[in-house]
């Protein structure tokens, strides 16, 4: 056609422009790089793969939400001597029936985010370190804190009956908001039915707070109370954390 070269005689006058449905043109930096700068990436595979792998150099990803779906399909990431940081504040990584696969050599992988989250499907997640170093922070627990208000008899009444299997560990306590003394002590139990003491009775005073932690560990745990005159009211607590 007139005026439009096929070949171009001029190497550095050869350009060419792409152009999404926007019609806008890419974004590159400086040195003539693809930039991508997003508050939101998303990277989407069907049915095939997705593989990014990386020599001696870096790659940052610094994205307020950046999500990496998958379809049937693997995700690889395989790093040689360089680091992989990833800053963001709502990263998601979702695998269908592929595997996710993280393999740094020398390199580290520094994750810091407010919100992380990695669902698999039928694949597997796999992370393989080198020389590296990948830490992991937890900045929260699960909590066991109960109480209960009991008055008790010259008749052994049970309180705070808890299944403490997944608890690492736990401390139970007795406050005595009456007037006259009482005794508890700890028992344990394997199915919540057949219960053993754990220890011998300690008194409380009226007034008088006292902790106890059971020295055989077992699936169930609770206090068991006693007034040593007619009667006693205490507020028994068990607190614990996993």
């Amino acid at each position: 056609m007139p005026n439009f070269k096929v070949f171009q005689d001029v190497p550095d006058e050869m350009r060419v422009k792409i152009f999404g449905s926007q019609d806008v043109a890419l974004n590159t930096d400086a040195s003539g790089r693809l930039a991508i700068t997003s508050p939101g990436l998303a990277i989407t595979t069907g049915t095939g793969s997705l593989a990014v792998s990386i020599g001696t150099g870096d790659l940052p990803v610094t994205s307020t939400g950046l999500a990496i779906t998958t379809g049937t399909g693997a995700l690889a990431v395989s790093i040689g001597t360089g680091n992989v940081p990833v800053t963001s504040t709502g990263l998601a990584i979702t695998t269908g029936a592929g595997a996710l696969s993280v393999s740094i050599g020398t390199g580290d992988l520094p994750v810091t985010s407010t919100g992380l989250a990695i669902t698999t499907g039928t694949g597997s997640l796999s992370v393989c370190i080198g020389t590296g170093i990948v830490g992991t922070a937890i900045n929260s627990r699960t909590i066991l804190d109960t109480s209960e208000d009991i008055t008790v008899t010259t008749v052994y009444a049970p309180a705070v009956t808890t299944n403490v299997l997944e608890y690492i560990t736990y401390t139970l306590a007795v406050v005595n908001t009456g007037t006259t003394a009482a005794q508890v002590k700890i028992q344990i139990s394997p199915n919540n039915t057949d219960w053993i003491d754990d220890g011998t009775a300690v008194t409380v005073d009226a007034g008088a707070l006292v902790t106890l932690v059971p020295s055989i560990f077992l699936k169930y745990v609770r206090l068991a109370a006693i007034a040593t005159t007619t009667s006693a009211t205490l507020t028994a607590f068990i607190q614990g954390q996993k």
